[in-house]
Formats: structure tokens, sequence, C-alpha cells
């Protein structure tokens, strides 16, 4: 259950999940009649999109830790200077 709600949350589209589901615990088994041909090329496009996404996300959390580190830094020298 869990990973269905991660897959939702990353934005893999419910019609993919739809035929992935049943395999979720086992990605081996592709079950069902009428699974998409396509089903590996939209999955490899998701895992793609997604990994671009996390690229994304890890750029913008290493800025955000410059950041920090720079805020925190400059934080002991304010203080020294507003109080003399």
């Amino acid at each position: 259950m869990m990973r269905n709600r991660g897959l939702i949350d990353s934005a893999v589209p419910r019609r993919i999940l739809g035929q992935n589901l049943p395999c979720l615990g086992k990605p081996r088994t592709i079950v069902g009649d009428g699974a998409d041909p396509e089903l590996p090329v939209l999955l490899a496009r998701e895992r793609d999109r997604m990994t671009l996404r996390i690229d994304c996300l890890t750029r913008n959390r290493d800025a955000l830790d410059s950041n920090i580190d720079a805020a925190s830094a400059a934080t002991p020298e304010r203080s020294a200077t507003s109080t003399a």
C-alpha cells in the first residue's frame, strides 16, 4: 500500500499504475489480460522523469544546505556586532 501511495505522490500516472499494481510486490510477474505491450516503455519513461525530478530536488536541497551554512556562519558575527 505504501509503495502505491509513493508512486502516486511521485506523479506516476494512474493508468500506468493500474496496469502495474498486480506486480508491484513481484516485479518479474506481470499479470492480467490486456496488459499494455508498451508497459516497459511507459515505466522506463516514468522512471526517467522521476530521475530528473530527483536530480532537481537534490540540487535544490544542496543549494539550501549552502544557504543554511552561510546563514549559520553569519549569525555569530551579527550577534557580536549588534551588542557592541
